[in-house]
């Protein structure tokens, strides 16, 4: 079991929380918390292919011989160090210190514990048997991987049932039993197929995007090489800067998303120029060269400001309440469909239009929509492949309602050959 720190003498007198841990589900659930909470913190790492969990100095805090563990040395009622093991019990230990993320309510804090509790006692023990009969176990068993991965699917249903009525599993904030959950959802390695399960596909690209799984993650391969982890608020910025970002409380990707307002539309036709610019250089097979993309017509801010006044359209706006990105909606039947979704150049690759998508979604949901729905490039990585990823799936043409194959008529007479365009649905 090993401690990496710079400098031990700088960080004793500092108020910190041990964390014994490892790469794993289980030990991406604290981390993940730890970083939204921003709470001071030293890793130990526990080497569980080494056996490090069943050295006497973590026994004595985990005595089930598991990690995650933590130590409070800086307690509540300013006692002794506190620890405590079982990755559920640091998870709500973790949310009365801080007062966040365990629900603001009497029933909010129920829908939490009663998710927590589900993941505890279901997903994960389920999904863990799965994970060590599918590809651990020294003999294949059938009839054991069968029903794990089957068992896995149920559980996956679940989630998706839950989130095709809420934004998160407790409601419409993010809490602790989402951090609990996340790190457990590992289709590829669970026989899952993701395209079944939209809402759930939503859910989990909108905590994917959120700066601290980023940060919490960065950590994986440190742990695992024997680097040199953090201690100190220096060694922190030092190991995620390796990773292209920054934990100084004012995270590159930190963004807000809200409505829009009528005085934002002057500023969105610059954004979706400045999106524009990602298809220099893109060459689609039945156009060639996207490059002209970049230099056409966009929405004007009259067509932005009806579109705000319509009531579906969403920005991401900076500390300053700047927007650059925005996702411009509009109903059709019992459908929401996004007419453009564009991120500045300098917000691109953070999150922010799943983070807009996830929006859309929520507000969809809310209004009893049957999905959200789009057309776009078919093969352009960052077009149909990239929203496949986060659930959407192609329409076929003639499946199309009315309204949504005139719109793919319109992009023809606008010289779009309609083998380079797709029709595609999130279902909610």
């Amino acid at each position: 079991m090993s401690f990496y720190a710079h400098n031990l003498d700088q960080v004793r007198s500092v108020p910190m929380i041990d964390v014994h841990y490892w790469p794993t589900p289980n030990g991406h659930k604290i981390t993940l918390m730890l970083e939204e909470t921003r709470l001071a913190y030293r890793l130990h790492a526990v080497n569980i292919g080494k056996g490090d969990q069943f050295l006497p100095d973590f026994l004595a805090i985990s005595p089930n011989n598991r990690i995650p563990a933590i130590v409070d040395h800086a307690p509540d009622d300013g006692g002794a160090p506190l620890s405590v093991f079982e990755s559920g019990a640091i998870l709500s230990y973790l949310s009365r210190k801080t007062g966040r993320f365990g629900g603001d309510t009497p029933r909010q804090r129920i829908a939490v514990e009663e998710w927590l509790f589900w993941q505890v006692g279901g997903l994960g023990p389920m999904a863990g048997q799965n994970h060590h009969f599918s590809s651990y176990a020294p003999e294949k068993i059938p009839y054991a991987i069968d029903r794990y991965v089957k068992e896995t699917t149920r559980l996956y249903g679940v989630m998706d049932r839950r989130l095709s009525a809420t934004a998160f599993l407790a409601g419409d904030a993010v809490s602790i039993a989402d951090f609990a959950a996340y790190p457990w959802i590992l289709p590829e390695g669970q026989g899952q197929d993701m395209t079944l399960f939209p809402s759930l596909a939503r859910w989990h690209a909108a905590i994917a995007a959120r700066p601290a799984t980023r940060r919490a993650y960065a950590l994986t391969q440190s742990v695992r090489s024997g680097d040199v982890l953090f201690a100190t608020a220096d060694d922190r910025n030092a190991l995620f800067a390796q990773a292209g970002l920054r934990d100084d409380g004012a995270d590159a990707t930190d963004f807000v998303i809200r409505g829009a307002r009528v005085e934002d539309a002057a500023m969105l036709p610059d954004v979706e120029r400045s999106a524009a610019n990602a298809f220099r250089g893109v060459v689609d097979p039945a156009i060639g060269d996207l490059s002209w993309i970049a230099d056409d017509t966009v929405m004007s801010a009259d067509d932005h400001r009806l579109a705000i006044i319509g009531g579906q359209t969403w920005v991401a706006v900076d500390e300053h309440d700047r927007p650059h990105a925005f996702l411009s909606a509009s109903l059709h039947d019992t459908y929401l469909h996004i007419h453009e979704i564009s991120v500045a150049t300098r917000f691109q690759r953070r999150g922010v239009g799943r983070a807009l998508l996830t929006r859309a979604a929520t507000a969809a949901a809310e209004q009893g929509l049957k999905a959200l729905t789009l057309t776009t490039f078919r093969t352009v990585p960052f077009n149909a492949p990239y929203y496949a990823r986060l659930g959407f799936v192609e329409i076929p043409r003639p499946e199309c309602p009315p309204w949504l194959d005139e719109i793919l008529n319109e992009e023809v007479a606008r010289g779009l050959p309609s083998t380079s365009r797709c029709a595609m649905i999130l279902r909610l």
